[in-house]
């Protein structure tokens, strides 16, 4: 079990292990890839975001930029930024994990439609309501078509607050 008090003393680099830099090994990525998500849990954002940085850079060097994995990792990054309140890497990390979760499973996955919730929540946090309002609309109509009633329920609340009627709801 990791604890925030060896999350403090993990190292920040990779490790090397019999003379040899495991830097590039998959295992590893993994490992610095739960690191980041137990120190984002536990609010040690620094620590996180930099093992998740080394998470991506090992999974992007080995599987590429179009596996799910390194993908899933930029997005954690991204939610690490979110919570530091850098909206704009925040912001960055999701519209290339839209993109690439769009070219690998095409727009109507689970995937998509939850990335473009996160995507609104940046911009409706960063007061740009109309873009905030497109994004969520995009979101909801992936979640009305993978049937999901309670995603489609929030999404629906939050369009609410953004002030669009019931009337453009059924629109789309």
């Amino acid at each position: 079990m990791i604890t925030t008090q060896r999350i403090a003393t993990f190292p920040s680099q990779p490790v090397s292990s019999y003379g040899f830099m495991v830097q590039n090994h998959l295992g590893v990525a993994r490992s610095y890839h739960h690191l980041g998500l137990a120190a984002s849990r536990s609010g040690k954002l620094s620590i996180a975001q930099s093992a998740l940085e080394t998470a991506f850079k090992i999974r992007h060097d080995v599987l590429g930029p179009l596996h799910i994995d390194t993908v899933d990792t930029c997005g954690r990054i991204g939610s690490v930024h979110y919570k530091q309140g850098d909206l704009p890497n925040a912001m960055r990390c999701y519209q290339q994990v839209m993109t690439t979760t769009r070219a690998i499973y095409g727009k109507e996955h689970m995937a998509v439609a939850e990335t473009a919730q996160a995507l609104a929540k940046i911009y409706a946090r960063m007061g740009q309501k109309q873009r905030a309002a497109k994004i969520y609309k995009f979101a909801l109509k992936r979640f009305v078509n993978l049937g999901e009633e309670h995603r489609i329920a929030q999404v629906e609340k939050v369009l609410s607050k953004l002030g669009v009627k019931e009337e453009k709801l059924a629109e789309i």
